[in-house]
C-alpha cells in the first residue's frame, strides 16, 4: 500500500477536526513529558544521556493521549490511553529491577 502525501494530508486535516490543533496538543504533551522526566530521573529533565525503559515509554504515549483529550474528548482517545496505561503495568511487572526498587 502506497501513502500519498494528499493521503497524508486528508487524514492531518481530519485529525485536527476530530481532535484539535496538534501544535496545541504537543504542548500540552510536552510539558507532561517533561514533568515525567523530572519524576524518572530524580533531578532533570535533561535529555543527553537519557533512557527510558519500555513501561515508560507507554505511560508518555498515554499522557499524550491525555493531552489531546485536554483539547478534545474522544472516546477513542480514553481507550488508547487506558491500553497504553496496561501495557505499561504489564511491561513494569516483567521489568528487572523495577523503578520502585522492588
Amino acid at each position: 500500500m502506497t501513502i500519498r502525501f494528499d493521503d497524508a494530508e486528508k487524514v492531518r486535516d481530519q485529525r485536527k477536526i476530530d481532535y484539535g490543533d496538534q501544535e496545541i496538543i504537543n504542548g500540552e504533551t510536552g510539558r507532561m513529558w517533561a514533568a515525567m522526566f523530572r519524576i524518572y530521573n530524580g533531578k532533570s529533565c535533561a535529555m543527553e544521556n537519557a533512557t527510558l525503559p519500555g513501561w515508560m515509554v507507554d505511560l508518555m504515549m498515554a499522557v499524550a493521549k491525555c493531552a489531546r483529550l485536554c483539547v478534545n474528548k474522544k472516546e477513542d482517545s480514553y481507550v488508547d490511553a487506558i491500553n497504553y496505561i496496561n501495557v505499561a503495568h504489564d511491561i513494569d511487572k516483567r521489568s528487572e529491577p523495577r523503578h520502585d526498587g522492588t
